[in-house]
């Protein structure tokens, strides 16, 4: 199991690049552990950079933080978890033991 710390929506929130939302949306910080054999995809949210840019996410966060969707299948239910950290990093983390490199394509 690896632990992340992920962004968590409060209500209604639905994060699209035209910022075309009634209301902002809100999210809390928490803690989220991952069976990495569970992991399906891990991929980079740029948008929430954004919105960290804007004010729009909790405080705690510094400017510099990048974002992660992580996909986890369990049987034939998935979820998408938003974590805090680049997705090279967060790959790593999900996979230590493997020295080869993130593939960027």
């Amino acid at each position: 199991m690896v632990r992340f710390i992920e962004l968590r929506p409060i209500g209604k929130t639905d994060v699209n690049s035209n910022d075309e939302s009634d209301s902002e949306p809100q999210f809390i910080l928490g803690e989220v552990w991952f069976n990495e054999h569970y992991v399906v995809t891990v991929f980079p949210l740029p948008e929430y950079k954004l919105l960290l840019q804007k004010g729009m996410l909790p405080e705690d966060l510094d400017g510099d933080h990048e974002f992660t969707g992580v996909i986890i299948n369990r049987g034939n239910v998935s979820s998408t978890h938003v974590v805090i950290g680049s997705t090279a990093t967060v790959a790593m983390h999900l996979n230590p033991g493997t020295s080869k490199p993130l593939l960027k394509g």
